[in-house]
């Protein structure tokens, strides 16, 4: 199974973000995630430290870098397990969701794992996944807030209608991002035993892969405005050439 950064390589590639395009075909899969971060294409965009501003929820404003990933990999296992060896222990996994270039904005659901069994000629249960940033459900009372990664993980018949609008069981705050080897840092969420209820499976882990700056790192409704001030200056400095002028 080819690893799941292969299809962001491909994807920064066909954008223009990236210059190699074999990055799949390295002979060790952990050196992906170094190629992707020493590319320098990708550094000088995605490792920027350079701030944007972006509408969110509700008239919310935030002040946030730009970020490419992360990719969600459902593993069977406890977190407690999981090797602590950053990008190359992603290989073996059930599944895998990418989330490429989501807006602070935007709200993204997926299915992760279907069941084989139906009861009484019903759908067979799905285990969704829903993954946003903080601020999508913002508002202009939130002042000063660090923006976040958040996730819900839940068995569904009905396709995840609706799941954006609930609360998330997963906030993931900046602190909990680890640095792995290879360039990655990641983050591990064991899944609660409602999750795990319609699988032969004992335990289910989400792991969480990241290259570059970390998904949804902003904040939301930021008392200083870098953009705002940068416009303000701008006039005051229009205003005094012009008085200069008049004298």
């Amino acid at each position: 199974m080819p690893h799941p950064l292969c299809e962001i390589s491909y994807a920064l590639y066909d954008n223009g973000v990236i210059s190699n395009d074999t990055l799949c075909n390295v002979s060790d899969n952990t050196g992906i995630c170094d190629v992707i971060a020493n590319d320098k294409s990708f550094a000088d965009r995605y490792e920027s430290d350079t701030i944007s501003y972006s509408s969110a929820g509700s008239g919310s404003r935030v002040s946030h870098k730009e970020w490419v990933g992360p990719i969600i990999l459902l593993q069977e296992g406890s977190c407690q397990d999981l090797p602590d060896s950053g990008c190359g222990v992603f290989d073996d996994h059930l599944s895998h969701f990418t989330w490429f270039a989501t807006p602070v904005a935007g709200c993204s659901v997926h299915n992760l794992y279907v069941t084989n069994s139906t009861t009484n000629g019903t759908e067979p249960l799905s285990l969704g996944m829903m993954q946003r940033c903080a601020s999508y459900t913002s508002d202009l009372n939130m002042q000063d807030v660090q923006d976040q990664l958040e996730i819900l993980v839940e068995w569904r018949r009905d396709h995840f209608a609706n799941m954006c609008d609930k609360e998330a069981q997963f906030k993931i705050d900046r602190s909990q991002w680890r640095e792995g080897t290879h360039g990655a840092q990641y983050v591990c969420l064991d899944l609660p035993d409602q999750a795990r209820v319609a699988t032969n499976l004992s335990t289910l882990r989400l792991v969480v892969l990241n290259v570059g700056n970390l998904p949804c790192d902003g904040t939301i409704n930021p008392s200083t405005d870098l953009s705002m001030t940068t416009e303000l200056s701008l006039f005051t400095a229009s205003v005094i050439l012009l008085l200069r002028n008049l004298l």
